[in-house]
């Protein structure tokens, strides 16, 4: 099974490793995270990675991640939510 998948916090730790697993498997994984360096070496190792540079406190970048990623990916099916603000991942699983 594969799907497309937004994790946020994706530039280190258990974000990066959940990640790298999506990845493998052949998931196209839109990697949400504020540090761009890391974003970009993960996008340039797997073809099926799009990079999301994006604050999760801030969120009309975050508004403009998830159009990236409907625009790239054509739709979502999974939100992991490893970098969040407070009520921020509950309104995001709703949709708004």
């Amino acid at each position: 099974m594969t799907g497309n998948i937004i994790i946020t916090g994706a530039s280190a730790g258990i974000g990066k490793a959940t990640a790298k697993l999506f990845l493998d498997k052949g998931w196209t994984v839109g990697l949400l995270a504020r540090r761009v360096e890391p974003l970009n070496a993960m996008v340039q190792a797997h073809k099926n990675a799009i990079g999301l540079p994006a604050d999760v406190t801030d969120d009309v970048s975050v508004d403009a991640a998830f159009a990236t990623f409907a625009e790239r990916a054509g739709h979502l099916d999974v939100l992991q939510t490893g970098a969040n603000r407070r009520n921020r991942s509950a309104r995001l699983a709703r949709g708004g």
